[in-house]
């Protein structure tokens, strides 16, 4: 089932996140606070969960993306209290990246393409992780098929 987030009113944050690939790496953007994220943010009230994340990825690195298959949707406490629902979504480059092309927004210091199984060790919140593994098991199904 797909989140619905024009129609309902609610008491809660709903933030989507983009697991976005190239060839076998993950792209992740590093906060200032040294934590990883994936590309992505706050839905605004009203706004297509899908459009948001594209208008997000595009705001944090200048990029495009098709935005595809909707992985989780997991609940988490923020540090000021406030329940956010935070929707994950694999995502395609509309035209594959090369690194000069990733224009970073204040939000964050760096950027990185990381290898699917680099991502445990990293500062990454858990269900990131498992956002970013569930994509890898997606690329080994399609090589399979």
């Amino acid at each position: 089932m797909e989140l619905d987030t024009q129609n309902s009113p609610r008491n809660f944050d709903v933030s989507a996140k983009a697991v976005i690939c190239r060839e076998e790496q993950v792209l992740l953007l590093r906060r200032p606070n040294g934590r990883w994220d994936l590309p992505g943010g706050r839905v605004r009230l009203g706004e297509d969960v899908k459009q948001a994340l594209r208008r997000e990825v595009y705001e944090e690195t200048g990029l495009t993306v098709a935005v595809l298959d909707q992985l989780s949707v997991v609940h988490r406490r923020r540090a000021n209290g406030r329940v956010c629902l935070v929707a994950s979504f694999h995502c395609l480059f509309d035209c594959p990246p090369t690194d000069d092309m990733i224009a970073l927004s204040c939000e964050h210091e760096d950027f990185a393409f990381v290898r699917f199984g680099q991502t445990t060790n990293l500062r990454l919140r858990p269900h990131h992780k498992k956002a970013i593994n569930d994509t890898r098991q997606l690329f080994r199904h399609a090589k399979a098929a």
